[in-house]
C-alpha cells in the first residue's frame, strides 16, 4: 500500500493590516503568510532556523509560481498547507496552499528552496532534516 503524503496545516484569520482598500487581502500579504507556515512547519518537524544557521545553513528562494484563484476578506478565516513535492541534495520543491474553511483553493505557490551556507555558495541539506523531509 503507497504511503499517504503529508500535509502540514496551520489556520489563521485576515487582519486588517493585510487588507487594500476595497477590504481584500493584499496579494504581496500571501508571500508573508506562506514564510510563517513554513517557519511553523519546520519547528513543528523539531528544526530551528535559528539552529540551522547557526550550523552555517540556510535557505534561499530562488523561485515562487504563485497562483490566485478566489479573494480572502477582511476577518476572513484559512488555512494554509504544505507538501512536498520534490527533495534533491540542496533544493526542495513545495506546494504552498491556502484554502478557505470549506476548503476551497484560493491560493497555490509553488515554492523552491535551495540550502546555502553563510557565503551564499549552495550547500546540501543536512543529513537530519534531510531524512526527516524524505518522510513527507
Amino acid at each position: 500500500m503507497p504511503l499517504r503524503k503529508k500535509i502540514y496545516t496551520v489556520g489563521a484569520k485576515v487582519p486588517f493590516e493585510d487588507v487594500d482598500y476595497f477590504g481584500v487581502f493584499h496579494h504581496a500579504a500571501y508571500l508573508r503568510y506562506f514564510e510563517q507556515a513554513r517557519s511553523e512547519w519546520f519547528h513543528a518537524l523539531g528544526f530551528s532556523l535559528v539552529e540551522l544557521k547557526a550550523d552555517e545553513f540556510q535557505f534561499t528562494i530562488p523561485t515562487v509560481d504563485l497562483a490566485f484563484l478566489k479573494p480572502l476578506r477582511l476577518d476572513d478565516a484559512f488555512k494554509m498547507h504544505i507538501e512536498v513535492e520534490k527533495l534533491g541534495g540542496a533544493s526542495l520543491q513545495l506546494l504552498q496552499t491556502i484554502t478557505n474553511p470549506q476548503d476551497d483553493l484560493i491560493t497555490r505557490a509553488h515554492i523552491k528552496l535551495v540550502g546555502i551556507d553563510l557565503n551564499g555558495k549552495p550547500r546540501a541539506f543536512p543529513e537530519d532534516l534531510k531524512e526527516e523531509l524524505k518522510t513527507w
